[in-house]
């Protein structure tokens, strides 16, 4: 019983991210950036919340994860962890004007600062 509170508490999260990403994503105002790396597309709303599309990210290997990073001034901020083998990826936080938003592969339970090469990354904003 107890794992199954668990499962349906994850997937009330699931949920919560999903219906997150889609009200961005409906957003007449919302605006695509092309990436520099990787395959996609970054759409952010008026109010800075932004999604990333990535297309043919497989999920990550073994006791390692995807970072997102929000850029601002060549200083990246964690921005979200995902495991990849979806297209639709919430940003934490808010991106701003001239903000870049990467991904790169870390150790599983994130980095405080990127260690890899970006995998992803968007144009500045």
């Amino acid at each position: 019983a107890l794992a199954l509170g668990v499962r349906a508490l994850q997937l009330s999260d699931e949920l919560e991210e999903t219906r997150a990403a889609l009200a961005v994503l409906g957003d007449p105002a919302a605006r695509e950036v092309a990436l520099a790396a990787g395959r996609g597309r970054l759409v952010v709303a008026p109010d800075g919340r932004a999604v990333l599309l990535v297309a043919g990210l497989a999920p990550a290997p073994p006791g390692k994860t995807y970072e997102l990073w929000v850029i601002e001034n060549g200083r990246p901020s964690p921005a979200g962890l995902f495991e990849g083998g979806a297209p639709l990826v919430l940003v934490e936080g808010t991106v701003d004007d001239g903000d870049v938003v990467a991904v790169t592969i870390e150790e599983a339970g994130g980095a405080e600062q990127p260690t890899t090469k970006p995998v992803v990354a968007s144009n500045p904003v």
